[in-house]
């Protein structure tokens, strides 16, 4: 039996039972037939990817299931956050059938946000009710961010190599963003969409565990029959002899801060659930994913996640005591332990090993600093030839391993003054909104802490990882839920829809 083939059959066991287990609490957040409808799309998708043996075949199966699926889903977001990582995200050219060479490269993601997202987008346009665009000034940062790649994107290129840039660019930025931040209204909103990207990561989480123990990445097998090429994520990267697990969105760093995020949302889902075992499950097993990624960026974001999580709820001296007694005392058992032991190594900064990683990030910002001078405004499309950063060739790349770092040396100042003005914004206006909701109702400062602790997060995190693959869909979907958050909060009052109790 081909590899893919039987990959497929474990992920698809993989898969069975982490939806069986979480079902009962998932029926706590929303109903039978959603979750239902969710599975199934999910299984389908899998068996379209592993059974097609070529892309374009698998892209028209996602587009007629997913369609049909959508006809009768109420929540679109959540749909779309479920079914996010299927699939990798190796990318096809659509040909321009004469008329030009090459139209622009596709992958999942960009497919999903183009079958789902696109009339969603168009339909939240037309409803009066949805807030103006710009209205918001995250919206204004949003928009002067495209405004610049978008302009930037005609340099050194023809008419329409930018063009197809610029399309680019709407689809992964703008379409996630405005639909987002639009398309949640209500707490009933937020839950749904937090459980699909819950669900889809915990699923990511339990197949990394597999990859790890087994030495055995699953999804490198579809890149074959897809008539991809198999090592296009990079090969069986180790750390300290243990494999780097990859699952579906191609590379351990971006299923740790995929899985991160995760936590942010199932901190607010955890108020709805009634099974405590499962509920527990449930967090353990993305804790762990996040741990067996063997990622330190978010490892630290994590830590910083749960303590903004903390620092922002009711009695923040007593639990912060006591989540640091707890990892202190969980720092000396795991030290006991060859595992643990191996993991304390892997910290950065206290661990004794792979400091390297750490000093070559440390060193990229030193040396790129001249080179953000001599292009400081606008950036530059060949900032890689500088020779400043030929001194930091790495596996025979240069790998710009800082997404705010990648922003100033492609679209200079200008382009990083709207990229970090977005977040700051959405930072203090998800603050605002959290103090504002206070006198509301309980679930609703949940949702505004863990929003907070997830922005937080990813706003450290993406300091030492590049914006690749699923990386950028998350934080633009994230920007956008605080701004719908933030409008919730002041256009109406919050009800609790379930249970009246402190969180």
């Amino acid at each position: 039996m081909p590899e893919h083939l039987r990959a497929l059959v474990v992920i698809l066991a993989i898969a069975a039972a982490v939806f069986h287990v979480a079902r009962p609490v998932a029926l706590d957040v929303v109903p039978g037939e959603t979750f239902s409808r969710w599975r199934t799309a999910w299984f389908g998708l899998t068996l379209a990817l592993f059974l097609s043996h070529n892309f374009w075949v698998y892209a028209l199966l996602l587009v007629v299931g997913v369609r049909y699926v959508a006809r009768h889903e109420q929540h679109l977001i959540g749909l779309f956050l479920a079914l996010l990582f299927v699939a990798p995200p190796a990318s096809m050219t659509i040909p321009g059938f004469g008329v030009v060479n090459q139209l622009f490269p596709i992958n999942h993601y960009n497919l999903l946000v183009m079958v789902l997202f696109v009339p969603l987008a168009r339909k939240l346009h037309r409803n009066r009710s949805s807030m103006r665009l710009g209205k918001s000034p995250v919206d204004k940062m949003v928009l002067g961010y495209l405004a610049v790649i978008c302009s930037l994107a005609f340099r050194e290129t023809s008419f329409t190599g930018g063009m197809r840039l610029v399309l680019m660019h709407i689809v992964d930025i703008f379409i996630p963003y405005y639909v987002v931040s639009r398309g949640l209204r209500s707490i009933e909103d937020f839950r749904c969409a937090f459980l699909g990207f819950t669900l889809g990561a915990a699923v990511l989480s339990a197949l990394a565990l597999f990859e790890v123990t087994r030495y055995w990445k699953l999804y490198q097998g579809v890149l074959v029959a897809l008539n991809f090429s198999p090592w296009q994520f990079g090969g069986y990267l180790e750390r300290m002899g243990v494999l780097r697990p990859d699952v579906s969105v191609g590379n351990s760093i971006v299923l740790g801060y995929v899985i991160m995020v995760a936590v942010g949302c199932f901190a607010f889902l955890m108020a709805y659930m009634k099974q405590g075992l499962r509920r527990q499950l449930g967090l353990g097993l993305l804790v762990g994913g996040v741990i067996w990624s063997l990622s330190r960026g978010p490892w630290v974001g994590l830590c910083f996640l749960y303590f903004v999580f903390v620092l922002t709820g009711t009695r923040v001296v007593s639990r912060s005591f006591k989540a640091f007694v707890l990892g202190a005392m969980a720092l000396l058992v795991v030290a006991q332990f060859p595992a643990g032991q191996f993991l304390l190594d892997l910290l950065p900064f206290i661990g004794k090993n792979e400091a390297g990683s750490v000093e070559y990030r440390e060193d990229l910002l030193t040396q790129a600093l001249p080179v953000i001078e001599r292009n400081f405004w606008f950036g530059s499309t060949n900032y890689l030839s500088a020779p400043e950063l030929q001194n930091m060739y790495s596996g025979g790349i240069i790998d710009i391993v800082n997404t705010y770092l990648g922003v100033v040396l492609d679209y200079g100042i200008v382009g990083l003054g709207f990229f970090a003005g977005a977040f700051v914004i959405a930072t203090l206006h998800t603050v605002q909104a959290i103090r504002r909701a206070r006198a509301g109702g309980d679930h609703a400062v949940l949702l505004g802490r863990a929003l907070l602790a997830v922005l937080l997060s990813i706003m450290l995190t993406i300091y030492t990882m590049s914006s690749m693959g699923a990386v950028p869909f998350v934080y633009w979907i994230f920007l956008g839920a605080c701004v719908a958050y933030h409008q919730m909060i002041l256009s109406k009052p919050v009800v609790e829809e379930l249970a009246e109790r402190r969180v």
